[in-house]
């Protein structure tokens, strides 16, 4: 079987925003992710969307990537170094973490949200229980998450969650917005069974 190529960053980023979409990542182990970032903002893609990089494991990464214009910066591991570096920038910062200790030294040191990740491994049941004792986190839902998962996550209190390949390797802009449109209304469906 012939793997079609994936998509242009661009009209990924595009057909995520006209889905909904607040936000599109970038992964910097992706070939080309540097440019890729500075093309996607030269040419303002996904008005309104922020765009961000993610992967980010070192404070030189997370600097390469703001200087190429990302907008945020999002890495799946609960580095401290790469969230001050963040805020001493003023530049909006998604750690990721999973353990009550991590999640607390990365929300100390400042993080804009923290993402659970990977999400899959625990579940909802793992983000309840985080939010007990660390009721102030605004935590987001990495890895693994589906559409029945977004539903959970803004019951629960969540601030939003992220779709990876399910969302984003697919050949049809259409389908990518036909899906984003999926996951943000599941998310208000939460939202609103929160507030009842």
């Amino acid at each position: 079987m012939i793997r079609k190529p994936p998509l242009d960053p661009r009209l990924v980023v595009e057909a995520v925003a006209a889905g909904g979409g607040r936000a599109a990542e970038i992964t910097l182990n992706t070939p080309g992710a540097l440019e890729a970032i500075a093309s996607l903002v030269a040419s303002g893609a996904g008005e309104g969307t922020l765009i961000g990089a993610g992967t980010i494991l070192e404070v030189g990464d997370a600097e390469a990537a703001v200087t190429a214009g990302a907008d945020l910066i999002v890495t799946p591991v609960a580095s401290v170094e790469v969230v001050r570096w963040c805020v001493a920038n003023r530049v909006p910062v998604i750690p990721g973490a999973f353990t009550a200790t991590e999640i607390d030294a990365v929300w100390r040191a400042g993080a804009t949200a923290v993402k659970v990740y990977p999400y899959v491994t625990g579940g909802i049941d793992h983000l309840r229980t985080l939010m007990g004792p660390l009721p102030d986190v605004r935590y987001l839902a990495f890895g693994g998450v589906t559409v029945e998962d977004a539903v959970d996550v803004a019951a629960a209190g969540g601030v939003g969650v992220g779709m990876g390949p399910w969302l984003t390797d697919q050949a049809d802009p259409a389908e990518i917005t036909r899906r984003a449109r999926q996951v943000v209304e599941a998310f208000a469906k939460g939202r609103a069974a929160a507030r009842r």
